[in-house]
């Protein structure tokens, strides 16, 4: 759960060649809008930016320095790994650790969905963020979108003198049929998820249910997103305004975009701990 939460940011942080984070970010900062790197959630690591003809080739200059010579330092890890710690250490609302030991819980075998417990921050090791995001970076396909006022052929020219001129990588996608298999089996029955440092005596009182693996249209998935609505009303017509229990409960359809086969409704009640189990 470590990995991909520190593997990012201490590659950005270690800079590539003789150019460090900060020169980058400053030179990336003056010419475009916004960017970033990620891990998305179908499944790739994904450079965005937004910005004019400029900007866009700097972007393309900064990633393709980064493709052609990844890493992570040991120093750069370090600093990441205890802004990470610090960050949560300080964290001012423990329902935020709640909620990640929910997703532990729908999530039990997926450690792509969970987030890291401090005890696994401090354990991490720069070798696993290393053999885990390095390679794709030097040697995955490649998928290049540029979406907006630019002629084709700046586009394709910007390209060829960044990415086009990097070493030669797979020319072809994974299929990723197996690797995107998702061990999705949410449990049964009532679970109570203790955690400290809430602001004042709240908890939440939350119910999901896994509407199963089957083929779901988009027009039938838009139904699904109504009857969540439609639930979502009649638990607030109850639990707020009837009972005075709740501020703002909430009822989603949610669904995984690499993920076909995996979709629920969840409902989030927000209330006193003593009503929770009410």
């Amino acid at each position: 759960p470590t990995t991909h939460e520190l593997a990012l940011n201490a590659m950005f942080r270690s800079g590539f060649g003789e150019h460090s984070m900060e020169e980058l970010f400053s030179a990336l900062r003056a010419k475009v809008d916004n960017f970033g790197f990620s891990a998305s959630e179908f499944d790739a690591f994904e450079f965005a930016c937004t910005g004019d003809e400029a900007g866009v080739e700097l972007f393309l200059q900064v990633v393709a320095g980064y493709l052609a010579e990844p890493r992570i330092s040991e120093e750069a890890f370090e600093i990441t790994q205890n802004k990470y710690r610090q960050s949560r250490v300080l964290e001012l609302d423990g329902v935020n650790e709640g909620f990640r030991e929910l997703q532990r819980l729908i999530f039990k075998d997926e450690k792509a969905f969970h987030e890291p417990r401090i005890d696994e921050i401090d354990t991490a090791s720069v070798e696993e963020s290393r053999e885990w995001l390095l390679p794709e970076l030097m040697e995955g396909f490649l998928e290049v979108i540029i979406v907006g006022d630019m002629q084709k052929q700046v586009a394709i020219d910007l390209v060829l003198k960044t990415l086009a001129s990097l070493p030669l990588r797979k020319i072809d996608k994974e299929e990723f049929s197996t690797a995107r298999r998702l061990d999705f089996d949410m449990p049964l029955g009532d679970y109570a998820i203790r955690y400290d440092g809430a602001k004042g005596d709240n908890a939440f009182g939350v119910v999901a249910w896994n509407m199963g693996t089957f083929d779901v249209s988009m027009r039938e998935g838009a139904a699904l997103f109504l009857l969540s609505k439609i639930l979502e009303n009649r638990v607030n017509d109850k639990i707020r305004q009837e009972l005075g229990k709740s501020y703002s409960p909430m009822v989603n359809y949610q669904s995984l975009p690499a993920y076909d086969d995996v979709r629920f409704l969840r409902a989030d009640v927000d209330c006193l701990a003593e009503d929770a189990q009410l």
